[in-house]
């Protein structure tokens, strides 16, 4: 029998996007279309991404969050726009196996969460 000592390195960072249950989410969003985006790109090799239920955050709806060694970035009220530049920064991350700048469109989208990590 072989024995492969392979090696997995973690992901860089987790992204975790609010499925807005009920929130008041734009319901044109569809957090699960990116879901597949990740497993068909393998993306979450790099950025584990998962789409959560609530995290308690409501009042900003449409949340994601990004959560790294530095610690944990927030992001409200995002539009198709914002999910599209997530998948791109995320492509970036796996392209380049580094923790890739944000897109610059998520900056006004940007808050202070409330929860500890």
């Amino acid at each position: 029998m072989i024995s492969l000592d392979i090696k997995r390195t973690p992901p860089l960072c987790r992204l975790l996007i609010c499925n807005g249950g009920s929130c008041g989410q734009n319901p044109d969003i569809k957090p699960e279309s990116i879901k597949n985006v990740w497993n068909a790109e393998g993306l979450h090799a790099t950025v584990a991404m998962k789409i959560c239920e609530c995290q308690d955050a409501c009042e900003h709806a449409s949340v994601a969050r990004i959560i790294t060694a530095y610690g944990t970035e927030w992001f409200e009220h995002l539009q198709e726009q914002h999910y599209q530049a997530l998948i791109e920064w995320a492509r970036e991350c796996h392209r380049t196996q580094t923790l890739a700048e944000r897109p610059s469109i998520l900056e006004r989208q940007r808050f202070r969460g409330h929860i500890r990590e």
